[in-house]
């Protein structure tokens, strides 16, 4: 449901016919369910010419109840197994953009929760894809960011490995010297 993911869900929606159904992992959010949060989203200016040109494409949308913090997403476990059965491509866009986060807690929605995703779409049966989207500025060092995959800072399994038996208050300590050339968190978690 952020900026880019309902861009996607507007693209996919009205321009590829032959999607069956798009799934949308949401969480609740300011006390606000998924299926609310997306009755708000079909309201914005986005979704006009959907509304207008194609409103049958909208059943098409289905949201999912879930968080990447869990594993499993924390998806009901009937429609864990549909999607497991049905989904051939996923786009992974969930993540925290607080830039400025403890570490802590930005490893584990930016870090551990693309690792949960990735988790889960080795379990999909017909998984063709796995579009994982982060950002350029994972890499301030770089003068020129060339299109393929780059190195982590660091081994992130290693790293939540660390920041599982470290406190809080141990980490936030380490924290500029794991940081490194990283501006913030939100960059080095999303490296």
């Amino acid at each position: 449901t952020g900026f880019l993911g309902k861009v996607l869900i507007e693209k996919l929606l009205y321009s590829v016919p032959d999607v069956a159904c798009v799934y949308a992992v949401i969480r609740s959010k300011r006390g606000k369910s998924p299926e609310s949060r997306i009755e708000d989203m079909w309201k914005l200016p986005l979704f006009a010419r959907i509304r207008e040109e194609k409103p049958h494409v909208m059943k098409k949308l289905v949201p999912v109840t879930g968080d990447i913090l869990y594993d499993d997403l924390g998806i009901e476990k009937n429609q864990l197994q549909q999607i497991c059965d049905e989904v051939s491509v996923i786009f992974h866009f969930a993540a925290s953009l607080r830039l400025e986060a403890p570490l802590k807690e930005g490893l584990e929605m930016n870090t551990k929760g693309t690792l949960r995703v990735l988790d889960l779409a080795k379990r999909l049966k017909k998984l063709a894809a796995f579009i994982h989207l982060s950002t350029a500025f994972c890499y301030p060092d770089y003068e020129r960011m060339a299109e393929r995959v780059h190195d982590p800072p660091a081994d992130p399994h290693e790293v939540l490995r660390a920041a599982s038996w470290l406190s809080d208050e141990q980490i936030n300590l380490l924290a500029p010297s794991i940081l490194q050339k990283h501006p913030n968190t939100y960059a080095y978690t999303k490296a």
